[in-house]
């Protein structure tokens, strides 16, 4: 379940659900593949090898389409949803070898929210800045909400004997969930989260921290 939250996250779907022409050079390969009538001609003999007919081999027509950029490049569904799972499948093995334990929201901490990017991936240990941690990692903690009042915790070494969290720890996992997020979500008008100051916010307090920052950042809701 973790290692499916991990990778079928909004903004994956976004970026994966974009048109590939501007998001991996599928535009480049297009105009490599029209370069010369020789290629095109290459191209188009391949394609019917494979069963593919692609209804047009006129060459200065075809160029023309591609320089006029007449066309887009989307993603396939079934494809998108086979690449979720395998990336998945390559998270699987290191979610497994965690131990894993439920953390319930105490009274009057107003419970975990939620968000687009839920599952959260941190050091427990001080490291540099610049070294992110993987989920197969050692020294790394994962942790995924699952309810207003539950959110599982993975450690590779043993966990501690969390129980019930105070508003603090609320406040911190509530960081985790919502620290790549692009939407957040809460059943309450108000949640705690962690500021750099090192206190408690509340919802108006993040709104304020996002609007300093340029407008950038999740949206409450």
């Amino acid at each position: 379940m973790g290692a499916s939250f991990a990778t079928r996250t909004w903004p994956n779907v976004q970026f994966l659900g974009k048109r590939w022409d501007t998001v991996t050079g599928a535009k480049l390969m297009m105009e490599m593949t029209v370069a010369t009538p020789e290629r095109w001609a290459s191209t188009v003999s391949r394609m019917k090898e494979h069963g593919i007919d692609l209804g047009v081999s006129d060459y200065p027509g075809m160029k023309g389409f591609v320089d006029r950029g007449e066309y887009t490049i989307e993603v396939n569904q079934t494809w998108l949803i086979g690449l979720f799972l395998q990336e998945a499948s390559v998270l699987y093995p290191t979610m497994m070898a965690r131990n894993w334990a439920f953390i319930r929201a105490g009274e009057q901490t107003g419970g975990y929210i939620c968000s687009d990017y839920p599952v959260g991936l941190i050091w427990t240990k001080e490291m540099p800045p610049f070294y992110r941690p993987g989920f197969g990692m050692p020294d790394t903690e994962v942790t995924v909400p699952l309810t207003r009042q539950w959110t599982l915790i993975g450690r590779f070494d043993e966990l501690a004997d969390v129980g019930v969290a105070d508003r603090a720890t609320v406040a911190s996992l509530n960081n985790r969930a919502g620290m790549s997020a692009g939407k957040i979500y809460t059943p309450h008008d108000d949640f705690v989260w962690t500021m750099r100051t090192g206190e408690i916010g509340g919802r108006q307090e993040l709104l304020d921290a996002i609007q300093d920052a340029g407008g950038q950042g999740a949206t409450p809701r």
